[in-house]
């Protein structure tokens, strides 16, 4: 007996773009405080500017600092001479749709009557030449110091918003530093790399899995706290940022430019115990069956290998269904495994990263609930693999 499917909704891709305004040319060398208004900066005395504050309530204008105008000016000149306009820019991208967000699924359980092939890493490309290796050792700390310095504001902003502290993942920061250089080295700004393509393929052609990704880039600022606050300013950088459902941060910073990289992504502890958690997926399923005044389901070992290579095959051959390209059916399967039976049932999913997430998403879907609840099953199975974060759930009653 098929269940009922459960129908996931996909997040909008949005992307915003900010343009630093041109700095207007200064003659003197006194101190101004200064403001932006409709695309240009204006200088205005302590007086003046206090005056306009209380008159616009800061909405229209924003006091930056104090500056000296004219090193502003001398700095701004030589800008231009390199870049012809100076610009400050940042874009963002969400999750994305498809098959680069592998969200949460529970697919139609099936009553009788999937990790990815491993994507080969590239040839190593350097993100800095033999002879930019040999760069000044205190350039490259402050590097370092600028990348962990963004890790630990935007940590600050996520406390501020209730939620955990995304963890520092070495390898996606070296995938965001090299995107970084890339940005600075072919002379582009997106998220699209002519040498990399997308974030999520270049995530990937790294050998990192994940469940769902994200990027933030900017160009310009020149410290961390200038570009967490652009990117905090912008509501779909700030979506990243704030998603609750990232774990994991890496962070690529390059002073040629001012490139600036903030990779997300959500992905499982790899510390875990499989075991543990099948035996906890039969422990939380026997809770629901003593609720309803149901037996207990004893496991079975066989039945469980049976389990296991349910979802070990799910994710070698990337696909997400009851019927397997290796073993057929689930009740091919277990007849191929030697699992004799009355009746059998199977529950799958994909995406949850804990034993009772996944087994509330089963509970919360009818036909899944089901299977959970059915009162002639007498033995159950359970097979999981973190690395593709797949569960497989098999029941039957014994002849």
């Amino acid at each position: 007996m098929k269940g009922k499917t459960v129908h996931i909704g996909l997040l909008v891709l949005t992307c915003i773009l900010f343009i630093m305004p041109k700095l207007v040319d200064a003659e003197d060398t006194e101190i101004y405080r200064y403001y932006f208004k409709e695309g240009t900066f204006y200088k205005h005395t302590a007086s003046s500017l206090h005056e306009y504050f209380q008159l616009n309530r800061g909405e229209q204008g924003k006091r930056i600092a104090n500056i000296d105008w004219k090193e502003l000016n001398n700095l701004t000149l030589a800008w231009r001479a390199e870049k012809e306009e100076v610009k400050q820019e940042a874009k963002h991208t969400k999750i994305k749709q498809g098959s680069q967000q592998k969200e949460q699924q529970a697919a139609p359980p099936t009553q009788k009557p999937a990790t990815k092939d491993k994507v080969e890493k590239p040839k190593e490309k350097p993100t800095e030449k033999q002879t930019e290796e040999k760069t000044d050792q205190t350039t490259k700390i402050s590097q370092r110091e600028f990348e962990q310095e963004v890790i630990r504001l935007t940590n600050i902003e996520r406390e501020r918003a209730g939620l955990a502290p995304l963890q520092l993942d070495n390898q996606l920061s070296e995938v965001a530093r090299r995107k970084s250089v890339d940005m600075a080295t072919e002379n582009y700004f997106s998220h699209e790399s002519p040498t990399y393509g997308s974030p999520f393929d270049m995530i990937e052609s790294f050998g990192i899995t994940y469940y769902s990704a994200g990027e933030n880039i900017a160009k310009g600022q020149t410290s961390p706290q200038e570009v967490v606050q652009a990117w905090m300013d912008s509501e779909g950088h700030r979506q990243n940022i704030l998603h609750p459902d990232f774990t994991h941060i890496g962070v690529g910073f390059t002073q040629e430019g001012y490139h600036w990289t903030q990779q997300f992504i959500k992905k499982l502890d790899q510390s875990v115990n499989e075991s543990t958690y099948e035996q906890q997926v039969v422990d939380l399923t026997n809770q629901e069956r003593e609720k309803h005044g149901l037996a207990p389901l004893s496991v079975d070992t066989k039945l469980g290998e049976v389990a296991r290579a349910k979802s070990k095959d799910m994710a070698e051959k990337d696909y997400f269904d009851h019927t397997s390209p290796t073993y057929g059916s689930p009740f091919d399967m277990m007849n191929q495994y030697g699992v004799s039976y009355q009746i059998a049932g199977e529950n799958i999913a994909r995406g949850q990263f804990t034993p009772e997430e996944v087994v509330e998403a089963w509970m919360n879907s009818e036909g899944h609930r089901e299977n959970i609840l059915n009162p002639d099953f007498t033995h159950i199975g359970v097979g999981f693999v973190k690395e593709a974060i797949l569960w497989t759930q098999q029941f039957i009653k014994k002849k």
